[in-house]
């Protein structure tokens, strides 16, 4: 009983945040109140006090939850990115999950279009932000190091040059697809090629 009591306490926590987002999505993260994301699922106020106690929190799991969601399905086509080829498959099928999931394109819009970062707020959410770019940021920078010991790419290249590269191509290949809301069938293509012209410009020239 009291496992069935954990599982429909998280079932409800997961549709707090679900109601959470339509409702910042559709208000704006300043005129929502909790009255508004309670009354989208039929639970009272104090319900959703009872998992979250203000506004950052729910912002802070969301994007959490959406970075947990996305990492465990990249991780099943890709569970170890220990090369370049390993980096590619996960960047592109991450790509191919932003094409096919509405729901994870509506947090991503919210994030990077709708909501209203001040620096009071970005300073409460900025820890788990950070450690989501710092994570993203050692998986390039570690493929980048195997593949540059294996002579795959040229020893003389900057790594952490590239991976600031690698990151800057795809946030712009990602701003643009998120901008439009109809999105682009080609996206996980687009990714793939772009990659593959930074990539193929540091190879070790074989003779």
């Amino acid at each position: 009983m009291a496992r069935k009591t954990k599982e429909e306490a998280e079932q409800t926590r997961l549709s707090i945040m679900g109601s959470a987002l339509d409702t910042f999505c559709d208000l704006g993260y300043s005129k929502t109140t909790f009255d508004e994301i309670a009354k989208r699922i039929g639970l009272t106020k104090g319900a959703v006090y009872w998992h979250f106690n203000n506004k950052p929190e729910i912002i802070t799991s969301i994007i959490t939850e959406a970075f947990d969601r996305v990492n465990e399905a990249v991780a099943k086509e890709v569970p170890h990115i220990l090369t370049i080829g390993d980096l590619r498959k996960s960047l592109t099928y991450h790509a191919k999950f932003i094409e096919e999931n509405n729901i994870y394109r509506k947090f991503l819009f919210f994030i990077m279009f709708q909501m209203e970062w001040s620096e009071t707020f970005y300073s409460r959410v900025k820890e788990t932000i950070q450690y989501i770019c710092d994570y993203s940021e050692r998986q390039i920078i570690n493929a980048l190091k195997a593949s540059q010991k294996s002579g795959e790419i040229s020893k003389d290249i900057d790594i952490n040059k590239i991976s600031v590269i690698i990151n800057s191509l795809w946030d712009g290949l990602l701003h643009n697809e998120i901008k439009d809301r109809e999105g682009n069938k080609n996206f996980s293509e687009m990714v793939g090629y772009s990659f593959d012209l930074i990539i193929n410009s540091i190879k070790t020239k074989r003779s």
